[in-house]
């Protein structure tokens, strides 16, 4: 299991509607300062008591600054 230093955010309803669209419903996004290990979409990402499931990554400017997480939050006790 990896570590990641990152900040949990609830998507917003364009956010939600656009990878609804794509087939891939999110409920939060996950910024991530670009530093070592990085997830990839399918990913499990932990925090706390709550699950979330990288649905599609983003590289913004493709700067190698942050990572964007775009996030489907996991309620199954198993998931």
């Amino acid at each position: 299991m990896e570590h990641i230093c990152a900040v949990l955010a609830q998507a917003d309803p364009k956010q939600k509607e656009q990878w609804k669209q794509q087939g891939h419903p999110i409920s939060h996004v996950i910024v991530q300062k670009l530093r070592g290990v990085t997830a990839q979409t399918g990913d499990i990402l932990l925090y706390r008591n709550q699950k979330f499931e990288v649905q599609g990554c983003q590289n913004p400017g493709e700067l190698n600054h942050y990572m964007l997480y775009y996030c489907m939050e996991r309620l199954d006790k198993n998931g």
